[in-house]
């Protein structure tokens, strides 16, 4: 019994010992996952995942204004500050710029883009354009692709229109066909398999260009791409095939867009809300 008794005399020993041994006991995994989850993030890091989640899940602007959004967060870090609809807009601007100043620059490293592709299509009586580009990476060999654009796209999807909105998207990421427009001021059209009206509109571009530059500078074209020049008799079938196709392909794009006939949109205007 003595050694009971002095167990109880020395008690404030005993706790002192167990805790020196918890502090240096061995972590377990549970205690490492526990530490690891109650780790602190700078509030740069908080900010750049909320861009990114907006961006990356195409959430709406205001999401950091939504009261269970704001409180998530904060659950997670409860210090963090949440950005600002404007603050996010901000960011988000920010974040554009560079990233086109990125692929601007990866672009104008390479000597030939391989592919654009281009898609055009209508949602509520509202038109969009997409455009991506794909090319190689001279170093590495690797393919390599962008999204270039996503916008609005106004008018009719006539060739026109279209070639227009390339051409400017073309030019803000300086993706220039130099050796046409050194020529010809113009860029050739290269026709669509799928679309019959892509080799119109090939033709008659082709000539467009012998008619304001005459056929030496589509010479020089030919000899810079190493095919054979078109000869007087195929000119004349092709001005003979673009005179003929004109109507048909004008007709095509009407049927296929939004065009409406100018005596029926008053009609169609005066009956809607």
């Amino acid at each position: 019994m003595s050694h009971i008794f002095r167990a109880r005399k020395h008690v404030h020993h005993l706790k002192k010992y167990d805790t020196l041994k918890r502090k240096h006991a061995p972590k377990t995994p549970s205690t490492i996952k526990q530490s690891t989850l109650l780790k602190i993030v700078s509030q740069k890091s908080i900010d750049k995942a909320v861009v990114k989640y907006v961006v990356q899940g195409l959430q709406p602007f205001d999401v950091v204004e939504q009261e269970p959004f704001r409180e998530f967060v904060q659950d997670l870090q409860p210090n963090s500050k949440i950005l600002s609809r404007p603050t996010l807009c901000s960011r988000i601007d920010v974040a554009s710029t560079e990233m086109k100043k990125k692929v601007t620059e990866s672009i104008r490293g390479v000597d030939h883009i391989a592919a654009t592709t281009t898609d055009c299509w209508s949602a509520r009586r509202q038109s969009f354009l997409g455009v991506t580009d794909h090319w190689i990476d001279p170093d590495s060999l690797n393919r390599c692709c962008a999204a270039l654009a996503c916008k609005r796209l106004r008018g009719s999807h006539t060739f026109d229109v279209l070639a227009g909105a390339l051409n400017d998207i073309h030019s803000e990421f300086e993706i220039r066909a130099e050796t046409v427009e050194d020529a010809c001021n113009l860029q050739l059209l290269r026709p669509n398999a799928t679309r019959w009206i892509s080799w119109f509109m090939a033709v008659e571009r082709l000539l467009r260009i012998v008619k304001d530059k005459g056929e030496a500078a589509v010479r020089v074209l030919c000899t810079d791409f190493v095919v054979p020049m078109f000869n007087p008799a195929e000119l004349a079938f092709l001005t003979e095939y673009a005179a003929t196709m004109s109507p048909v392909a004008k007709a095509v794009n009407m049927a296929t867009s939004n065009y409406q006939p100018p005596e029926t949109r008053n009609l169609t205007e005066s009956s809607c809300p």
